[in-house]
């Protein structure tokens, strides 16, 4: 029974520590600050006793000089040397006296007793000097010299022997009133802290059943702060069990809510879906309208000015030459104004590019302002132009655009000057040029007048479309308000800024900035290698499928004025029946369109399987192009059908291939050079570098939303992104990435979450090289 006693009683006291860490604690607290205490205690005693045996042996020294030193003067001039001796013997008894040694010229040597060696650092040495004073000399005679040594070793050692007797008791004392507090501690407190711990532990494991109780704990009259902490966690757990139950409540609301609220969802969801379906197809039907629009209105023009062309090299006088000059310049107008409109659809949809011309400014600015002379001089206007002498006059850049917005500020400021005065200024400004454009020159155009300017309430709104002051402006002086809009948007798309500076009754000036590219010489290099009207270097054979009657006639007309033997084909089926060598192909034909003419020809084995195909068509837009060179064509040209452009085809045709330029394999690989040629004989290469530009915003832009769509795993936006950029990549001759991003819009139809990542992590690494391969096609052009 002992032993098994004596067994727990050792286990309790091994692991008392780990089962009550508060009562380990404020037990090894209170035993460390005891013993500091005691330390202190025992600190303080020794210096007690050590000052007070310090002036024990001080007093002694002072006993020994008061009553030994006359004594040993006298027994010293007696030469009493017996009397001496036993006096010292005296001394040496005192206690902690160590040594003492009497030096006089009288004993011939010195006189010394020695009760213990001890090391000098253990010693208190004071030394006296001996007089004597006879009756018969009036002063002290001088004797010799007393030398006492006090043991301070038997100090330290009395000293020592004390603390460690007072630090032993005290911290024995210190022990016992420790283990007694923290024992009382552990059952009035620990114990119950104990019980607590246990039970917010099964509160925290959801065991809210029972209260908490101290079993071993008599309940107090007044209550105790224990009781008041458990007072408190019954308070909690009550508050516990009414949260839970409201919780429970909450969810079964929020489970009914969210039902509703996904069924709602869906039903929003499908209805977007079907807005988004049906906003897209409003969308593809527009671009289908202006592209049939576009082929409808240029069908005409084609006819006019083509029969124009041929009638310039006819015999006519010189007022018949006037004449056609004018009709040629009209037609020229109007297809431009024609093209204006188109291009206003395009900037609405951001997808218009200025078409780039060599021009020269003086005249673009002097011929744009005097079509409004007439104007001008009918309402009293005075119209002036001025042109800075600093400017480049051969330039490079979207005439069409710059003179369509000079005739819109000069138009609007002669139609609302009923008198006075309209100048036209045109400067040279300090910016820099764009990164695109390194060698081009900012112009700032001003056409200021003296009209009924404009109230400051309307400014702000002003480019707007449909956009006037008011509806008197209107009725009097009529518009449609959409001239300014597609002068600002025409601005833009050049990368300049417009604007405006008025006050109504003296006037406004319209201004806008525009970066322009200097050129050498305003003739292209690529049309003077060819002379309008001149033969090709062989005579050739070739089909013409047209099926408008004008077209023919013009298209004919040029071929033939040129040498060559023409074949009409009015449709697609009469060109495969016929398969001659070289046609001009129109992409509108009855019965079966052109590119179907032409993957037919591509796909049927026979002498025409790879005779030169090149497409005659009003439909330009970067996709439709990138579409006929799929097809199988070898070119496009743009209706109206201008001779110099015909002339360079047939010249192209006819010239042996060119020597291919040494690419490296990866720009083999991802970009189709074919179709980004074609671009840029559609185009023209300032065009195609606009084009690939806003390409690489797009796909950086598009590549940055892709990579937080793929983190959340938000499979429709990532097929929808994914898909536009693949349309991009195809129509500006990358089809290696728009295959990649085809397959990534696939797997994210399919809701493939772990072969997404690592698909569009293959789709960034191939449009960085795409890019870069685009990059180094740029620096060719």
């Amino acid at each position: 029974m002992i032993l098994k006693r004596a067994s727990r009683l050792l286990h309790a006291l091994l692991h008392y520590r780990a089962d009550h860490p508060l009562g380990y604690q404020i037990l090894t607290n209170v035993l460390l600050f005891s013993l500091l205490l005691s330390l202190l205690s025992t600190a303080y005693q020794v210096q007690s006793n050590y000052q007070k045996e310090k002036g024990q042996i001080e007093a002694q020294l002072q006993l020994i000089r008061a009553g030994y030193i006359d004594s040993l003067g006298k027994s010293l001039w007696d030469l009493d040397r017996d009397q001496v001796d036993l006096q010292l013997q005296a001394i040496l008894n005192f206690p902690y006296i160590a040594a003492v040694a009497l030096d006089a010229d009288s004993l011939n040597v010195p006189l010394s007793h020695i009760k213990e060696s001890i090391p000098e650092r253990l010693t208190l040495s004071r030394e006296y000097p001996v007089y004597y004073s006879p009756a018969h000399l009036s002063r002290p005679q001088y004797l010799g010299i007393l030398r006492v040594d006090t043991n301070l070793k038997q100090l330290y050692a009395d000293l020592s022997s004390k603390a460690l007797e007072n630090f032993v008791s005290q911290t024995v004392l210190i022990l016992m009133i420790s283990v007694t507090l923290s024992i009382l501690f552990q059952f009035r407190v620990t114990r119950h802290l104990e019980s607590m711990a246990k039970y917010t532990r099964r509160i925290g494991q959801g065991h809210l059943e029972e209260p908490l109780t101290l079993t071993y704990k008599k309940p107090n009259a007044v209550p105790d702060e224990i009781d008041q902490v458990v007072s408190a966690i019954n308070e909690m757990r009550e508050s516990i069990l009414a949260d839970l139950r409201l919780r429970d409540q909450a969810q079964k609301e929020l489970l009914f809510n969210r039902d509703q609220l996904r069924e709602q969802v869906e039903r929003r969801t499908r209805s977007l879906q079907s807005a988004k379906e049906q906003a897209e197809s409003a969308n593809r039907a527009k671009s289908q309208f202006l592209a049939t629009m576009s082929h409808e209105i240029r069908t005409p023009l084609n006819g006019i000015l083509g029969m124009l062309d041929l009638l310039v090299d006819s015999p006519l006088n010189a007022e018949q030459n006037r004449q056609l000059k004018t009709i040629h310049s009209s037609s020229e107008a109007l297809l431009e104004l024609l093209n204006g409109l188109l291009d206003y659809a395009r900037l609405e949809e951001n997808v218009f590019t200025p078409t780039q011309n060599p021009f020269r400014l003086q005249e673009l600015v002097h011929s744009t302002s005097l079509l409004f002379s007439a104007q001008a001089q009918e309402q009293g206007v005075d119209l002036a132009i001025s042109i800075a002498p600093d400017i480049a006059n051969d330039c490079h850049g979207s005439d069409g655009a710059l003179r369509q917005i000079l005739s819109n500020l000069v138009s609007n400021a002669i139609k609302f000057s009923p008198r006075g005065a309209v100048r036209v200024r045109v400067a040279r400004i300090e910016r820099p040029a764009p990164a695109a454009q390194p060698d081009s020159q900012w112009l700032r155009f001003e056409v200021s007048d003296t009209g009924i300017g404009i109230p400051e309430a309307f400014r702000s709104r002003l480019f707007e479309r449909f956009s006037q002051a008011d509806d008197s402006i209107t009725r009097r002086f009529g518009g449609t308000g959409l001239g300014l809009a597609i002068s600002r948007k025409l601005v833009q798309a050049l990368g300049g800024e417009i604007g405006v500076e008025s006050e109504e009754g003296q006037g406004s000036q319209f201004w806008f900035e525009v970066p322009i590219q200097i050129a050498a010489a305003t003739t292209p290099t690529s049309a003077a290698a060819v002379k309008p009207g001149a033969a090709a270097p062989s005579a050739l054979r070739v089909l013409l499928v047209e099926d408008i009657e004008v077209n023919q006639q013009v298209a004919i007309g040029m071929l033939q004025r040129r040498g060559h033997k023409v074949t009409l084909a009015e449709t697609g089926y009469q060109a495969l029946s016929l398969t001659a060598d070289r046609p001009f192909v129109d992409m509108h034909l009855p019965e079966i369109s052109g590119m179907e003419v032409c993957q037919q020809l591509r796909s049927t084995p026979g002498p025409n399987q790879t005779v030169p195909i090149i497409a005659l068509t009003a439909s330009i837009q970067p996709q439709q192009i990138s579409e006929y060179i799929a097809a199988g064509m070898h070119g496009v040209l743009p209706k109206p059908l201008r001779s110099d452009k015909l002339d360079q085809a047939l010249a192209q045709l006819s010239l042996p291939p060119p020597t291919p330029v040494p690419e490296t394999p990866a720009a083999l690989t991802l970009l189709d050079l074919n179709l980004l040629q074609n671009h840029r004989s559609a185009l023209g290469s300032t065009q195609l570098k606009t084009l690939i530009g806003n390409f690489f915003k797009v796909a950086q832009r598009t590549r940055d939303s892709l990579h937080s769509t793929v983190a959340q795993q938000d499979f429709y936006e990532v097929a929808e992104q994914a898909h536009k950029l693949a349309g991009a990549s195809g129509t500006i001759g990358a089809p290696v990435l728009a295959e990649q991003l085809r397959r990534l819009e696939t797997l994210a139809e399919s809701s493939d979450g772990a072969a997404l990542a690592p698909a569009f992590g293959h789709v960034c690494q191939l449009q960085e090289q795409t890019c870069a391969e685009l990059q180094r096609f740029l620096e060719t052009l």
